[in-house]
């Protein structure tokens, strides 16, 4: 997700020079106590340790402390299990913002209170709308830590089926990194930690079925905001003839993703996130491209999966892929 803005002003009333790949945190809601303006907030924690006046270490909050903890932990997993050294793969500082106000995220745009903006992570504001605060779930920042991964690979253009896909592997590797570092069950669901319990009866009594999350990659028709799960499925509108535009989500990135998520879903409940993992990632960082399809995608899977896993296990992942129309 890109959005170009300027949300917040500031003072940095110390100078800190981090390291290369350090992990920095910024508060938009200290922007007008500094009086003065920047387009990040107040700088108040480098690696999870408090820097800068005396008055910000008075004012460090869970939300910078979660966020801290939470993209270091997905960054560290993107070093140790694939060896990519920041979101770059360049060692890059990793700078993140949170409490952005709500103004800021209704005017550009950000469906949540998550996003990536091109440069650095934001969080909204706190709590709203029966949403909790996301910097506690570690699947939402590992998505939004992927898509910045992929600004630097694939490139995968923000509409229809590329930009499905860029949703697509987002989510799924949001919910690898949660799985295979302990944070969560292997249920498929994406966000069930920011949804409020009002939120939640809601959507059930509105839809007719238990909603226990943003999205369930297992079963897309019961998200929050339900999702086809096979190509049969997509509506007329967000076909080849779409026109990408904000009131149609880019022709339904955040809706198509449904139909790749279920096949991975289905893949790794077979196989498991192991075997899968080194596919899923060669996959995103080096066989797709800026317009790839959901073809493209099944395609590059299976022969990618022929590089490293048996024929057996790779009938799975095509069987996979034709359980959703591809």
């Amino acid at each position: 997700m890109k959005f170009s803005h300027i949300f917040a002003t500031g003072l940095l009333l110390f100078t800190f020079k981090a390291n290369a790949g350090d992990v920095v945190v910024y508060d938009a809601a200290l922007s007008p106590i500094a009086g003065i303006g920047n387009n990040k907030g107040v700088k108040v924690l480098v690696n999870g340790n408090k820097v800068g006046a005396i008055w910000k270490r008075v004012f460090i909050t869970d939300e910078a402390r979660r966020a801290s903890a939470n993209i270091t932990l997905v960054r560290d997993f993107y070093k140790n299990n694939f060896g990519r050294d920041s979101f770059d793969n360049r060692g890059s500082d990793i700078e993140a913002t949170v409490r952005v106000g709500r103004g800021f995220i209704d005017l550009f745009g950000m469906r949540q209170n998550a996003a990536w903006d091109g440069n650095k992570f934001l969080f909204g504001g706190g709590e709203s709308n029966g949403l909790k605060w996301f910097t506690g779930a570690v699947d939402v920042i590992g998505h939004e830590y992927t898509h910045a991964v992929v600004q630097y690979t694939s490139k995968l253009k923000y509409q229809g089926q590329s930009g499905a896909l860029n949703e697509h592997v987002a989510d799924l590797f949001g919910q690898m990194i949660q799985v295979k570092s302990g944070q969560g069950a292997n249920d498929f669901l994406i966000g069930e930690s920011v949804l409020a319990d009002d939120l939640k009866e809601y959507a059930s009594k509105k839809y007719g079925f238990q909603v226990q999350a943003l999205r369930d990659m297992l079963h897309p028709e019961k998200g929050l905001d339900p999702q086809p799960g096979h190509m049969s499925q997509i509506p007329a509108e967000l076909g080849q003839d779409c026109k990408p535009t904000a009131q149609n989500d880019n022709c339904g990135v955040h809706k198509l993703s449904g139909i790749p998520n279920r096949a991975t879903a289905l893949m790794v409940q077979a196989l498991g996130w192991d075997k899968l993992a080194p596919v899923f990632y060669a996959v995103m960082t080096e066989r797709l491209s800026e317009n790839s399809q959901f073809s493209d995608y099944a395609r590059e899977t299976i022969g990618e999966c022929q590089r490293r896993l048996t024929s057996d296990e790779c009938l799975t992942v095509s069987n996979a892929f034709r359980a959703v129309g591809l």
